[in-house]
């Protein structure tokens, strides 16, 4: 058939085919061309000649149209890769992170592979076209270094999430005051809004990633601020309450007091040293607690001072018996150890306070009761001096009387001038023992 051969020439013309694609495409027309010169010679009558020879005539040009469809198609691969090779040198000529050119060569990959997939899975000639130029298209913009807007608007919600994150870490910082809340606040915010503005700025992803990661910086740091700043007020607190602990020497009370402070600055080291928001805050309670157990340790050995301090005020009681003065001591040791029980339980500062406020009205209770006790004794003994004297001087008397009639009337005058010299004495012990009376109120 004539069309076969023009057939065959126009595969030839196709450039995109290989040789071997060529071959096949040929011999299929020549294998069409023969079945229908062999259908026309079998024909026996002009209808049947002349279908024999339009359904050969169809047939080769399907095979000339399905040889030109797979030129085409490949042509337009070869496009798709070159487009491909073009924008993964432009990539590595930019100046973006090798991270960033990976993730780019890697976006136009895919995109390429994809391409071709729907250049392959096309029927027809427009549609391959339309393929090609599309997937063109998309591979050339995988190469724009300006981050997108949906990109910008992820980053930007990254730092709003650590923003609130952040502040809220600030409320749970039970040592700070309202203000210094509000402070720590006001300034999170201050550098979100920074953050979040160089992300908008940014033309590159290196610079939008670089504002994202200054913002989360300077928002950690907001944190590590407030922590230290609480850490300070709360050993300010503790080194207040070891100063209200009346029962330390001054020595105790400087040697607890460094303790604190040193246990707050190695707190504060390790809240520089952190490496999240998470981690400085519990740097922070880790050194709080240490300085609680400090002031814990200094409010014991108030508790053991003032229980001493009794003891020894009971010992210089000399009118208590010595069962009294042990009853005494052992009152006040059962009392500094419910002191100490009470302390160990403490939750807060303000619990250290209370335990050693409630022990030291126990303590001085024992204490007064009984010093009034033995006060009173020494009240009772200080009326008795006349009262010794007169007592001296009743056996006498008594003897006088019981003398011998003969001997009473030489005894008399010795007898008169014995009770003026009691009376004087008398006189002389009460005018004493008042003046001691008036010298001991």
């Amino acid at each position: 058939m004539d069309n076969a051969t023009d057939a065959k020439n126009k595969i030839d013309g196709l450039s995109n085919l290989t040789p071997d694609q060529k071959s096949a495409a040929k011999a299929k027309i020549d294998q069409d061309a023969d079945a229908a010169k062999k259908n026309v010679d079998n024909a026996t009558d002009t209808d049947g000649v002349n279908k024999a020879q339009t359904d050969g005539s169809n047939n080769i040009n399907n095979d000339t149209n399905a040889a030109t469809s797979d030129d085409d198609k490949d042509g337009s691969k070869a496009a798709i890769d070159k487009a491909a090779s073009d924008a993964k040198a432009k990539i590595d000529a930019s100046d973006m992170p090798q991270a960033d050119k990976d993730a780019k060569k890697k976006l136009v990959d895919d995109d390429a592979a994809k391409a071709k997939s729907n250049i392959d899975n096309d029927t027809t000639t427009n549609g391959v076209d339309q393929d090609k130029q599309a997937g063109i298209d998309k591979i050339n913009g995988d190469t724009d270094d300006t981050p997108s807007d949906a990109d910008k608007a992820k980053a930007k919600a990254a730092i709003d999430d650590a923003a609130n994150d952040a502040k809220k870490k600030i409320d749970g910082l039970s040592d700070l005051t309202p203000d210094q809340k509000a402070t720590a606040k006001a300034k999170i915010d201050t550098d979100a809004s920074k953050a979040k503005k160089a992300v908008d700025d940014a033309t590159t992803p290196t610079d939008m990633n670089k504002g994202t990661d200054d913002g989360n910086d300077a928002i950690k740091n907001d944190v590590k601020d407030a922590v230290k700043n609480d850490i300070d007020n709360n050993a300010k607190s503790a080194t207040d309450k070891i100063n209200g602990m009346d029962n330390l020497t001054p020595d105790q009370k400087k040697q607890a007091i460094d303790k604190i402070n040193s246990d707050a600055n190695n707190a504060k080291g390790a809240v520089d040293n952190s490496q999240s928001t998470d981690d400085a805050t519990n740097a922070g309670t880790n050194g709080k607690k240490n300085v609680f157990d400090d002031t814990k340790d200094a409010g014991h050995q108030d508790i053991n001072n003032a229980v001493q301090n009794g003891i020894n005020k009971i010992n210089g009681m000399s009118n208590l018996t010595p069962a009294e003065k042990q009853a005494a001591i052992d009152k006040l040791k059962a009392d500094g150890q419910a002191a100490s029980d009470n302390l160990d339980k403490s939750g807060s500062l303000s619990d250290i306070t209370n335990s050693l406020i409630t022990g030291d009205a126990k303590w001085k209770v024992d204490v007064k009761d009984n010093q009034t006790t033995n006060d009173s004794r020494d009240t009772n003994n200080a009326a008795t001096p006349a009262a010794k004297v007169g007592a001296k001087a009743t056996p006498v008397m008594t003897k006088l009387a019981a003398l011998p009639h003969t001997a009473q009337a030489v005894m008399q005058s010795v007898r008169a001038q014995i009770m003026l010299a009691l009376a004087a004495m008398l006189t002389l012990a009460a005018t004493i023992c008042t003046k001691l009376n008036k010298k001991e109120q």
